[in-house]
């Protein structure tokens, strides 16, 4: 499945009560789906859920059942007895989610919530043990978990060289396991929503088969992936920030670090890219003579820059220069443009391009 039909889906997985576990390549955005489902289920149910997320790989088993403490107490009989008493585990306490601060006990949740475990096929093979009884009972240890929270869980495979341990059939059998699919346009939906730069989503939709690759790379060392792309992108946003170098050779050093060198010297040209688009303002004031470069991929950065700075003051002369470019990107200008904001849909310069290109519109919409 691909990570929007997952992030549909989510109301009815959570309705179902059953544990769901999706695989996929590392840093492909399995994780930041979950992490969107309070967000996404509230706005289809209404209900206000809870959200713990933890790493599976780094759990100890007090970390998972909690700390025994002896009690010492009278029985009936007036005789002193010890017994063992233990404390609930860390994720008895609720994370941050788009929709709660977090920090509340599983029980202060009346609809329930989600634990997440993320990389799951990394845990010890003795807390997988007590992992899948979770999920499968809601029994964890000598706890049981509140009524309606369910237990999610993400992981790579062996394939993937990460450290997966042994799988045990009766995990296995206790949840629901689907395989993510490699998805541009779900990613690239994400990136509009999340302040990704315009250079970066150009260069990952240009180039899927340097961000979403067919297979692990042969020699280990750092690659590229949705998660290390989006890592080198804030660090490239912060270089501009402090008004530093973006293409010198330490910056392509430092993007090498998280991306590979192949993809940083492809994802450097993008950088560069953006000095042969006029600016911004250069397009308001001047719509119809601004440069339009001859190349495809600075046309298909300079929609993603306008879509991003794009009001509704400036939107009649932002369009006069869009409409000089090709349909598509076109498209891909108003999608990004309506994602950021959909109050511009109802600025009078997107109605009318909108009436003019109704079947470009009914795109929009499908994606």
């Amino acid at each position: 499945m691909k990570l929007n039909d997952i992030l549909a889906r989510l109301p009815i997985w959570f309705e179902s009560g059953d544990c769901y576990y999706i695989t996929g390549e590392p840093g492909g955005g399995k994780t930041t789906t979950f992490e969107r489902a309070p967000e996404v289920i509230k706005k289809a149910t209404n209900k206000h859920l809870g959200l713990v997320i933890f790493s599976g790989g780094n759990l100890t088993l007090g970390d998972t059942v909690g700390f025994g403490i002896p009690k010492h107490e009278h029985d009936s009989e007036g005789h002193d007895r010890s017994i063992m008493v233990f404390t609930h585990p860390f994720l008895w306490k609720t994370n941050r989610s788009s929709i709660d601060p977090g920090g509340k006990y599983l029980d202060q949740y009346p609809d329930g919530g989600i634990i997440v475990i993320d990389d799951v096929d990394k845990a010890d093979v003795d807390i997988k043990k007590i992992l899948g009884e979770m999920a499968h009972s809601g029994r964890c240890g000598p706890h049981q978990l509140p009524p309606k929270w369910v237990v999610w869980m993400t992981g790579n495979t062996a394939e993937h060289r990460s450290g997966s341990t042994k799988e045990l059939d009766h995990l296995i059998n206790r949840r629901c396991q689907i395989k993510v699919t490699s998805d541009k346009a779900s990613w690239v939906q994400w990136a509009e929503e999340n302040n990704v730069s315009a250079a970066t989503i150009t260069f990952a939709s240009q180039n899927p088969q340097i961000v979403w690759p067919d297979k692990m790379p042969e020699k280990q060392g750092p690659y590229c992936t949705p998660r290390s792309l989006v890592k080198a992108d804030r660090y490239v946003q912060l270089l501009k920030r402090r008004g530093l170098p973006t293409d010198d050779a330490n910056a392509v050093t430092e993007i090498a670090g998280r991306v590979g060198q192949a993809a940083a010297a492809q994802m450097i040209a993008f950088i560069r890219l953006e000095g042969e688009n006029p600016t911004y303002q250069e397009v308001v004031a001047n719509p119809t003579t601004a440069k339009i470069s001859e190349k495809m991929d600075a046309q298909m950065l300079i929609c993603y820059v306008l879509a991003h700075e794009v009001n509704g003051k400036d939107a009649e002369s932002v369009i006069k220069y869009v409409n000089r470019l090709p349909k598509e990107l076109a498209a891909i200008f108003a999608r990004a443009a309506i994602k950021r904001n959909s109050d511009l849909a109802m600025v009078p310069a997107f109605n009318r391009w909108a009436m003019n290109n109704a079947g470009l519109m009914n795109n929009i919409n499908r994606s």
